[in-house]
């Protein structure tokens, strides 16, 4: 049956969303959600949430980090839980790039030693 849709609509989305109707009509919710989770499962981190993001639409993400009133230390990680794997990539680039080089050093040899162990 997926194979006749498919080759039917040739490229694109397009079969894929007639398919989406009939899996919702064929299939029980922990059905759909075991497929979903395979089908994304099958994937690279990138391409789950590009995958995720064009369902869902963009993640809100945390925003920018507050300002800290208690722990740094803390509400880093706070923040971090909250935010968008993009807002962590380009928060971890900025925060990096605009340490000395003395501390960026520390840090690739903080981060390279962790990943060795």
């Amino acid at each position: 049956m997926v194979r006749d849709t498919l080759a039917l609509a040739g490229d694109g989305l397009e079969p894929f969303w007639g398919l989406s109707v009939v899996l919702r009509a064929k299939l029980s919710p922990w059905e759909r959600q075991s497929l979903a989770w395979a089908a994304l499962m099958a994937c690279d981190d990138e391409e789950a949430e590009g995958i995720a993001e064009r369902v869902l639409g963009p993640p809100e993400g945390a925003g920018h980090p507050p300002v800290p009133f208690m722990d740094v230390a803390e509400e880093a990680m706070q923040w971090a839980a909250w935010a968008s794997r993009e807002e962590l990539k380009t928060y971890l680039l900025a925060c990096f790039n605009a340490l000395p080089a003395t501390e960026r050093a520390k840090f690739l040899s903080l981060v390279m030693g962790a990943r060795a162990a």
